[in-house]
């Protein structure tokens, strides 16, 4: 090889069976099988050894230290296995994953997490994380704040519950026991407020008997009721039907105070709860409507259809009734009283000096019909239309009956129309000896007893019928003159005439009327 030549070489790595572990025995053997700090931290059957070339076949047990991949980093990547904590990226288990503490049954404790069913049991589960932690289910999205399904409280008790601010309850009755806010659990609705350490229920809604209660205002636009029973009810208007119906209602104003009815034509008329010179009660009769009160009297006590009292010092009328009309169809009674019993159908009693009954036509209005009129139609005999007593104290002198008249009028006027009747027109009794059944007095000239017929029937007519008969030993008159009617005489001058007399017999007779006497 001439000079200047070079020649290059390559020089070979020789490995004999020594650098793989082998014996001159052809045993296998590795520093790490020998590395005693090792070995002593791992126990098991599979050797050591396999871990370095990948054949490990069974258990391992690592008592000491830890394994990790070589790219580790806590909380960012690689994985690590401690006997105390791990690390594991992107990690699919197969199969349940159970602490050791897990119990199914009270008390519960640990956790499980079941690889077939999903489901997972805790005893305790905290989720922090602000606005960016979110729970969802099928029952409950916290993310979209909504209550997806429903929930069931528990039975045994009234710990069940949602609530709001610091309100607190006995589990146990449910009833109310401090705090501020609502409640919402098997027995209902609840809100409470404690002021200085008194708690006061503002409103419940109790679920086993419906009822609701509230402390405070309830208002509400429109709604339906049943029975209201309250105490007190406050409102501008109270309307059995919408403000703007005109149909058949009731209102109940605050700003009047009053209560109005109202037919189906959208008249009113009853007004109760009036002011001033307006009647308390107000009634307005309708073309629906022609009878304004009707009154059924009790079955088993005495009652009253109406009654007043007053016992101020104050001047007032018990009943007052005014027909103003002055038409001719206005033509019924102002007051129709209708008796089918044995009782009176007016009875009175005066305790003062007032009148009893007092009736006066205006001297300003026309009128010939009867201020009063007593009418019977019955055909009992023996029943009178009139029955006039005075009773009480034997000395009284006053008339038990007085009828006075200032104007050109008859005073008292006595008529029977019944051609057939056979009792007088007046009849007079009286029990006293001492003055006569009928006295008529005159304080003016002229006569006193006045008898006119005016017949023209062909039966006989006379002006006085005596019937003077005393069963015992007194003597019978036909008059008694007491004032100078009667005049002594020891004679008497001519006949000028004579008075006719039917006699008894029906024969006639005649009393002489002399020209004088002396």
């Amino acid at each position: 090889m001439s000079s200047g030549t070079k020649i290059l070489t390559k020089t070979a790595t020789y490995y004999d069976i020594y650098d793989f572990g082998y014996d001159t025995y052809l045993v296998k053997t590795d520093s790490f099988y020998d590395d005693t700090s090792i070995k002593d931290k791992t126990t098991e059957t599979v050797s050591p050894i396999y871990i370095g070339s990948g054949e490990l076949t069974g258990n391992q047990v690592v008592t000491d230290g830890y394994i990790k991949s070589d790219n580790y980093e806590l909380g960012v990547s690689g994985w690590y296995l401690g006997p105390d904590s791990a690390q594991l990226p992107a990690t699919f288990i197969i199969g349940d994953l159970t602490s050791s503490n897990y119990s199914s049954v009270v008390p519960y404790a640990g956790y499980k997490l079941e690889y077939a069913t999903g489901n997972g049991y805790f005893n305790h589960i905290e989720i922090r994380g602000g606005s960016n932690s979110f729970f969802i289910s099928d029952t409950l999205d916290t993310s979209a704040k909504a209550i997806l399904k429903d929930f069931t409280f528990g039975s045994t008790d009234y710990s069940g519950a949602f609530k709001t601010g610091d309100i607190t309850w006995n589990t146990t009755t449910g009833a109310l026991t401090g705090g501020t806010g609502i409640l919402i659990n098997k027995s209902g609705i609840i809100g409470a407020k404690t002021v200085l350490g008194v708690t006061t229920a503002t409103f419940t809604l109790d679920t086993s008997t419906g009822d609701a209660t509230f402390a405070g205002t309830l208002s509400a636009a429109a709604g339906t009721l049943g029975t209201i029973t309250s105490g007190s009810i406050y409102s501008g208007i109270f309307s059995t039907a919408p403000s703007a119906s005109t149909t058949q209602r009731i209102i109940m104003s605050q700003a009047s105070n009053n209560l109005k009815f109202y037919d189906e034509d959208n008249n009113n008329t009853i007004t109760i709860g009036n002011y001033g010179a307006n009647p308390l009660l107000e009634i307005a009769l309708s073309d629906n409507t022609h009878e304004a009160i009707s009154v059924t009297g009790s079955s088993d006590a005495t009652s009253y259809g109406f009654s007043f009292e007053n016992s101020n010092d104050r001047a007032s009328v018990g009943l007052n009734i005014s027909l103003t009309s002055t038409n001719a169809a206005n033509n019924l009674e102002a007051i129709n009283v209708s008796h089918s019993g044995s009782g009176a159908l007016f009875y009175g009693t005066v305790n003062g000096s007032g009148r009893g009954v007092s009736i006066i036509r205006a001297s300003d209005k026309t009128g010939t019909d009867y201020l009063l009129r007593l009418q019977s139609e019955n055909n009992t005999s023996g029943a009178s239309v009139a029955h006039f007593i005075q009773s009480g104290i034997s000395n009284v002198t006053s008339s038990c009956v007085k009828i006075e008249s200032s104007t050109k009028g008859k005073a008292l006027e006595v008529s029977v129309d019944n051609a057939n009747s056979s009792n007088p027109a007046g009849y007079f009794t009286h029990n006293s000896v001492n003055v006569g059944s009928l006295q008529a007095n005159k304080s003016v000239g002229g006569a006193c007893l006045m008898a006119t017929v005016t017949a023209n029937d062909g039966y006989r007519c006379y002006g006085l019928e005596f019937n003077i008969a005393n069963a015992g030993a007194g003597a019978e008159y036909a008059f008694h003159f007491q004032g100078s009617e009667y005049a002594s005489a020891s004679s008497v001058s001519t006949v000028i005439g004579v008075i006719k007399v039917y006699t008894p017999d029906g024969s006639t007779g005649y009393v002489p009327v002399y020209s004088s006497a002396s």
